[in-house]
């Protein structure tokens, strides 16, 4: 299974980042939240319209109730993104389009939406990428971003040096490059992935994120990660 699902939860507010893969993940991604004790999203994230980070949506909106969504302006022609859009337009949750970097209170805590720097066609490339923070504590999630426009958003935006990253693309051997783990030191990386035809997580990418000195947790071994942060 290729997805990816990232839930952040500070006090009782709580953020949904993507919800997609290829075994129901609507599904695994709404159960896991009742079973937190929460049918409720205040905010739900989506980084791009493909099916491994988007193709949940229309479950989990059946059987969790969101506040808002934030997702980049990109495939107006996608099947997927036109179900999303009037699912949401019948439930009336509104739908914020990342086109300017901004900030969302989440309790204690703090996330920052990188708005896309890529300007090809691909969705890959315009990636909304999300930093959350709790104090000094920070964690950035890249979506599906390659390695150039990962490039450009170290060169656009202020990163900090950061605790933990998801690393981009499952672990894509063209994703986390060497540019953006010098830009954050992450000391921790965590990889979604699961059976694929890709070869994800690449041992080019494994290599990158050893070779930082990262520790390195990966859902296809360990099952789901947990982190907290006190």
């Amino acid at each position: 299974d290729l997805g990816q699902s990232v839930v952040v939860t500070s006090q009782k507010s709580r953020a949904l980042i993507d919800c997609g893969g290829t075994k129901r993940p609507g599904d695994t991604a709404a159960t896991y939240l009742q079973s937190i004790g929460s049918s409720y999203v205040d905010l739900f994230v989506l980084t791009h319209f493909h099916e491994d980070h988007a193709g949940g949506v229309p479950e989990l909106l059946d059987r969790v109730k969101v506040g808002a969504i934030a997702a980049p302006d990109v495939d107006q022609d996608s099947p997927l993104r036109q179900e999303i859009e009037a699912q949401a337009a019948e439930q009336g949750i509104p739908i914020h389009y990342v086109t300017e970097t901004c900030q969302v209170a989440l309790g204690q805590a703090q996330l920052t939406l990188y708005a896309p720097v890529g300007s090809g066609g691909e969705s890959n490339e315009q990636c909304v990428s999300v930093l959350c923070a709790k104090g000094n504590w920070e964690a950035l999630l890249t979506g599906d971003m390659p390695g150039e426009e990962e490039v450009r958003l170290a060169n656009r935006e202020k990163l900090p040096d950061i605790e933990c990253l998801i690393a981009g693309h499952h672990g894509s051997k063209y994703s986390t490059g060497t540019t953006l783990l010098e830009s954050v030191t992450p000391e921790i990386g965590v990889i979604s992935v699961g059976d694929n035809s890709y070869g994800h997580p690449t041992e080019e990418a494994l290599l990158r994120l050893t070779d930082a000195g990262m520790s390195v947790y990966r859902t296809d071994m360990q099952g789901n990660i947990l982190i907290t942060v006190d």
